[in-house]
């Protein structure tokens, strides 16, 4: 039941009630099982801290979800504006560096562009790989790159989402779901 609502609505407050608690219930019982699960590999792996700070993050995330948070719509809209202008002049600043048309979302084509002309060795051009280039020709590249993909996950995934959703419902406020441990969010 639950799942056939949560496919006939994006917005998480327009749910029954009753069925989010009985999931919610649910969703605490299996990640205490993960967690007592992967206990000792999370302690084999050093990772104590970073679960720390998950944990830690927790109650703002949830006050978020359930409780809204306020968005000022006119000031979300001036930003957006001037975010896309700002997104678009450094495309247009990856390309002249480059000098060919491209996109930071090109992975593969600029793994294979940086490798030829600059002569390196890339596996990837994903942000750890980006990070260990020292030449300071290729390393600005780079951060034009890390930047650009940064933001246009912001602009798409949050900014455009969060207006629309306040446009829609006519709210002061909005309601983030964050996926914690998912890609969703590209946490």
């Amino acid at each position: 039941l639950f799942e056939k609502e949560y496919q006939e609505t994006e917005n998480y407050q327009l749910l029954n009630r009753e069925n989010v608690t009985y999931y919610a219930h649910y969703d605490i019982v299996l990640t205490l099982l993960v967690y007592f699960k992967n206990k000792d590999t999370i302690i084999e792996r050093g990772n104590q801290e970073i679960l720390l700070e998950e944990n830690e993050a927790i109650p703002a995330f949830y006050y978020m979800e359930r409780a809204g948070k306020l968005f000022d719509l006119e000031y979300a809209k001036l930003s957006k504006k001037n975010l896309k202008n700002y997104i678009l002049n450094q495309q247009q600043e990856l390309k002249k560096l480059l000098d060919m048309e491209i996109t930071a979302n090109q992975s593969i084509l600029i793994k294979e562009v940086l490798n030829e002309r600059f002569e390196l060795d890339l596996e990837s051009s994903d942000k750890k790989a980006l990070k260990t280039i020292e030449n300071p020709e290729v390393k600005e590249i780079a951060k034009v790159i890390m930047e650009l993909r940064s933001l246009i996950k912001w602009y798409s995934t949050y900014l455009v989402k969060w207006i629309q959703e306040a446009e829609q419902f006519h709210s002061e406020y909005i309601y983030p779901t964050y996926n914690q441990v998912g890609a969703v969010t590209g946490r």
